[in-house]
């Protein structure tokens, strides 16, 4: 008898596509935030052919470097495993995120200025850091306030700025292969890189705030106990 029940639980195929969505997600960048790394190497294999890297050499290095640190240690954030069963780690992992940024956008700005394509490119990354910094500064502002649900949501945007250091090179991999004009191509990329991982954030979010809703999950943390 073919069992008819509402009360009968389909597959969704969800669950695994979000994870399968995650592990692509952490292996592009352990991948680029591994291999940027090398800026941080005496002699530096195959840099960038930037004119900030002769400009501003320094200052592109030590953004290369310290966004390479953020962005590797920013996955690790989002495993509710990992935060339950660890959060002394969590937190240390936080503070290395969030430290590493402070220090990248600063050295963001002199390379922002020399970028290439002009004004407009300029604009797009000088924007990206504004926002980074921004939702950046408002994960840490919500934690200490114990507003654990905001928090969750300002961090999941400041990774996904993180997260367009990945998107600018895949979109810049498919400028050339549809062989696009390089100026103009950049100047579009120095935005959409990041603009769009920020929309995919707030998807994201929406999601997580009905799925909250519905599950009535506390969104703040207790008040610490008086001594």
């Amino acid at each position: 008898m073919i069992n008819t029940s509402t009360d009968q639980k389909w597959f969704s195929p969800l669950p695994l596509l979000k994870s399968l969505a995650f592990a692509v997600m952490v292996v592009f960048a352990l991948a680029l935030g591994i291999y940027s790394l090398r800026y941080a190497l005496p002699h530096i294999p195959h840099p960038a052919p930037l004119p900030s890297f002769v400009i501003h050499r320094t200052a592109l290095i030590c953004h290369a470097v310290f966004a390479s640190i953020a962005l590797l240690a920013g996955p690790w954030q989002f495993i509710p495993s990992l935060r339950r069963k660890h959060l002394g780690l969590h937190r240390w992992t936080g503070r290395i995120y969030l430290s590493a940024i402070a220090v990248a956008y600063v050295f963001s700005l002199p390379v922002a200025l020399a970028a290439n394509g002009g004004i407009i490119s300029t604009l797009g990354f000088l924007s990206l850091g504004l926002v980074w910094i921004f939702t950046s500064g408002m994960g840490l502002r919500t934690i200490f306030q114990r507003r654990v649900a905001a928090h969750q949501d300002w961090m999941t945007r400041s990774y996904a700025i993180t997260f367009g250091a990945v998107t600018l090179r895949v979109y810049i991999v498919l400028a050339a292969l549809l062989h696009l004009p390089t100026i103009p191509s950049y100047r579009a990329i120095s935005w959409l890189s990041w603009i769009t991982t920020l929309l995919f954030a707030e998807i994201l979010i929406r999601r997580r705030r009905r799925a909250r809703e519905a599950r009535a999950v506390p969104t703040t943390l207790p008040a610490p106990k008086q001594a």
